[in-house]
């Protein structure tokens, strides 16, 4: 390679200048682009990860709404057997139908108070009624299907002490006599749950 022929020379310097062309694209666009764009694929790859993120929360989200659903329709109906408070009224209320269609006479309620139990109360009453073996099975039934928990316990059978009616009477065929505790529950105030609706 002669390099004093002008040809060469050229050839030579088109060359250099080529590479110099190159060099400064390469240092001033290519790699400013280059980090630009490596920067933008790191960022999209966090949005991406942060998207799949996102998803999976919403799947579980909506999983925990679906099931934070079924519990408190669970709870709701749960709650209807263990109220919130106390209700005296309608708990006389339904020992009198009960003892109504019991064909029984209720002589006696007496309430022996309150005790707090775990998470909930007890409303506990003394009761006297007048029935016969049959009707008070009966009327142990009804209490049983009472809209919301009553417990029956220490049921004491004797025979009825009172003057006995005269025949006719509608009260004459009425036998025994029943002494039971009866037990309500309600839930304390500090326990009740506080549902929202999602």
């Amino acid at each position: 390679m002669d390099l004093k022929n002008p040809k060469t020379q050229r050839i030579f310097g088109a060359g250099l200048a080529a590479f110099l062309v190159v060099y400064v694209w390469h240092s001033k666009v290519y790699q400013t682009y280059e980090s630009r764009i490596a920067a933008r694929a790191q960022q999209y790859e966090q949005i991406r990860t942060e998207l799949k993120n996102v998803e999976m929360k919403f799947r579980s989200l909506s999983s925990l709404k679906d099931e934070y659903h079924n519990l408190t329709l669970r709870y709701r109906s749960v709650e209807r057997l263990l109220p919130e408070a106390q209700d005296v009224p309608q708990l006389l209320s339904q020992i009198h139908s009960a003892a109504l269609e019991a064909n029984s006479l209720v002589m006696e309620v007496k309430p022996l108070g309150i005790t707090p139990d775990g998470f909930y109360n007890k409303d506990t009453y003394d009761v006297v009624m007048n029935t016969t073996y049959h009707d008070l099975g009966q009327f142990f039934a009804h209490v049983a299907n009472f809209p919301f928990i009553v417990n029956v316990s220490n049921v004491e059978l004797m025979e009825v002490q009172e003057d006995r009616p005269e025949a006719g009477d509608e009260t004459s065929d009425l036998t025994v006599t029943a002494k039971f505790k009866l037990t309500a529950y309600f839930v304390q105030e500090a326990e009740r749950l506080v549902l929202f609706d999602i």
